[in-house]
C-alpha cells in the first residue's frame, strides 16, 4: 500500500470528495466510529492520473488509514492474479503433457509401430484437424492409426482428450 502510495507525487493530489463514515468495514469486520472515506485525484513521476482513496480516522490525535486503494495498487493486483493464473494454466499444460508422454510410451511398448505417430505438442484439439472418433487407449494399434494418416496429407500425432486419445492431422 505505502509502495503505490509512494509512487505518486504529493503536490499532485488534489481532494476529489469527501465523505464521513459511521462505521466501515461489512458484517463482523464492520467497525464504528468518525471515520472519513476521502478520494484524490494525484499524478505520477510519468503523468499519468491516478484515482486514489482512502478510509481514515483519528485514534488518540493520530489519523490511522483503514483502507486505502489506488489505480496502481488495482492494477498490480490485477497483474498478479493474471500471472497466477498463467502459472496456474502453464503448470496445468505441463501435466497435461505428462499425462499424454506417460500414455504414448504405454502405447507404444504395446505396439512398438506406433512410434511413427508421435504426440502432439501443444496442439489444440480441434474437429477440423481430428481424424475420426477419440479412441480409448486400448483400442489405439498402429493399424488403426495408419488408416486414418491415409486421410492426412500432413503429420498424424497423437492428443489426450481426457482419457481418450485423439488422433490429429497436423
Amino acid at each position: 500500500m505505502t509502495e503505490h502510495a509512494a509512487k505518486l507525487i504529493p503536490e499532485t493530489r488534489e481532494v476529489d470528495s469527501i465523505d464521513l463514515l459511521e462505521c466501515f468495514g461489512q458484517g463482523a469486520k464492520e467497525v464504528c466510529g468518525e471515520f472519513a472515506e476521502i478520494w484524490f485525484r494525484s499524478k505520477n513521476a510519468q503523468g499519468t492520473e491516478i484515482k486514489e482513496g482512502m478510509v481514515l480516522k483519528q485514534d488518540d490525535g493520530v489519523f490511522r488509514v483503514y483502507w486505502y486503494r489506488s489505480d496502481t495498487l488495482f492494477s498490480e493486483l490485477a497483474r498478479r492474479s493474471e500471472a497466477e493464473d498463467a502459472d496456474s494454466l502453464r503448470a496445468q499444460l505441463v501435466r497435461q503433457q505428462q499425462r499424454l508422454q506417460a500414455l504414448y510410451t504405454q502405447l507404444v511398448e504395446r505396439d512398438p509401430a506406433i512410434y511413427q505417430f508421435p504426440p502432439c505438442i501443444d496442439a489444440q484439439v480441434r474437429s477440423s484437424v481430428m481424424l475420426g472418433d477419440l479412441l480409448a487407449s486400448d483400442e489405439v494399434s498402429a493399424q488403426e492409426l495408419e488408416e486414418r494418416a491415409q486421410n492426412c496429407s500432413l503429420q498424424l500425432c497423437l492428443a489426450l482428450v481426457g482419457k481418450k486419445v485423439a488422433p490429429l492431422c497436423l
